[in-house]
């Protein structure tokens, strides 16, 4: 993996085009439609948005370092226990 330092202006681009198209979905409607997870916690089209541009980023950014981001799906403790690295995501 490369510095995290060498990385981070790249990671910067990809936030500010994920907050870029946050502010597009609250700036095209008056409302916002928020559906609820199973958690209960809430889900909007500006999270699912804004994970997949900070996700597809990350993923030619690192292709190699996994992504948790609580908008994807879960892969299994066991399987992530035994990761080096891995980008922990919240788009919103």
């Amino acid at each position: 993996m490369q510095a995290l330092s060498a990385l981070l202006p790249t990671v910067k681009t990809i936030a500010r085009a994920a907050g870029a198209v946050i502010l597009e979905v609250y700036a095209a409607s008056e409302t916002v439609e928020v559906v609820t997870k199973s958690d209960d916690s809430p889900l909007t089209i500006a999270d699912q948005r804004a994970n997949q541009v900070i996700c597809a980023g990350l993923a030619q950014l690192t292709p190699d370092c996994p992504i948790i981001s609580e908008e994807n799906k879960q892969l299994p403790y066991a399987e992530r226990q035994h990761f080096t690295y891995a980008w922990v995501v919240d788009p919103l």
